[in-house]
């Protein structure tokens, strides 16, 4: 057993790998754990930013879990608004390009839950 508190764990600033802008602020709470078939991230989104480049998974699927704030889940080129209690599961495989966007004023914070796969194939 582990226990902790999520104000105890390091901020990750997440960016784009091409451009170095900023999508999210994230705090990994399956870090160096076993869990090794998922992965489980608190994740802050500014105002007017994204979670990620819209992307699709050959096998990951990702669920995110708006704890606070509105965000649109993007998906296939539509946007669906979520707010606080809302979620979106994106199936890896569908090859359904994806992502949120915070298109509020304030911070929108998100749980995201990812499965595990070693052959997975990002296209972005």
């Amino acid at each position: 057993m582990m226990l902790g508190n999520i104000s105890d764990l390091a901020i990750q600033e997440v960016r784009s790998q091409k451009t170095g802008q900023l999508y999210t602020l994230s705090k990994t709470l399956t870090e160096g754990l076993k869990a090794g078939e998922f992965t489980l991230r608190h994740e802050t989104i500014p105002p007017g930013h994204q979670s990620s480049a819209p992307h699709a998974h050959s096998q990951v699927s990702e669920l995110f879990y708006v704890l606070s704030g509105k965000v649109l889940a993007w998906v296939g080129g539509q946007s669906h608004p979520l707010e606080t209690g809302g979620y979106v599961h994106f199936q890896g495989g569908d090859n359904e390009m994806h992502y949120l966007e915070n298109a509020s004023e304030i911070d929108a914070v998100v749980l995201q839950i990812s499965s595990q796969v070693e052959e997975d194939r990002v296209e972005y």
